[in-house]
């Protein structure tokens, strides 16, 4: 079986990032659907073969949550790059980039926006939770399908997740372009089951 308990012990994560830059594709055109007008994005997902083993990147992991993780930090990049372009008068965003990639100790993954970047300022604030840079309103996402999405609340549980799970989440804030999210992903080790 593939199942442990909740872990997967082959647990695709580019698969998971696919699946989870749909949804946010969905809901955003959901969203545009309803009159808000947001211009169409692209969110690409480029999962390399991991290093160690040349096939697909399987791993021992939570879907769930590598899903939540995910899902939250695509609508920030996706809602940075949708108030970018409008600020910029264009008519689409830059397309978001997903990297996926692995060796025999863990998995990184790599979400890179045009979205405008963070304030230097805000470094550490990004980290607290109730603190955002959106100019989107606490209500806009009381509708999140997300358990992480609230305003504020995603980067900091999202961390949390990660490093409870082994993994760490960093981000590199380029002012004024764009942030590059990397999530890495230590592979949790599947013991087997003691026979009596």
């Amino acid at each position: 079986s593939r199942k442990v308990g909740v872990v997967d012990t082959k647990c695709n994560p580019g698969q998971i990032c696919q699946e989870a830059a749909l949804e946010v594709m969905k809901s955003l055109a959901a969203e545009s659907s309803h009159g808000d007008g947001a211009p169409q994005f692209q969110i690409n997902v480029f999962a390399k073969h991991c290093t160690h083993s040349g096939t697909d990147i399987e791993i021992p992991y939570i879907p769930q949550y590598l899903f939540y993780i995910v899902q939250e930090l695509l609508r920030n990049s996706a809602r940075a790059s949708l108030e970018a372009c409008r600020a910029a008068g264009l008519q689409e965003p830059e397309p978001i980039i997903v990297t996926v990639c692995a060796d025999q100790k863990q998995v990184a993954i790599r979400i890179s926006d045009k979205g405008g970047g963070v304030p230097f300022g805000n470094g550490d604030k990004i980290w607290s939770y109730q603190f955002s840079t959106s100019k989107w309103p606490y209500e806009a996402y009381l509708d999140g399908e997300s358990p992480l999405s609230g305003w504020g609340m995603g980067l900091p549980l999202g961390r949390l997740y990660a490093r409870y799970l082994g993994g760490s989440l960093e981000l590199m804030h380029m002012p004024g372009i764009g942030v590059d999210t990397y999530l890495f992903l230590s592979r949790i080790p599947v013991l087997e089951p003691v026979s009596s």
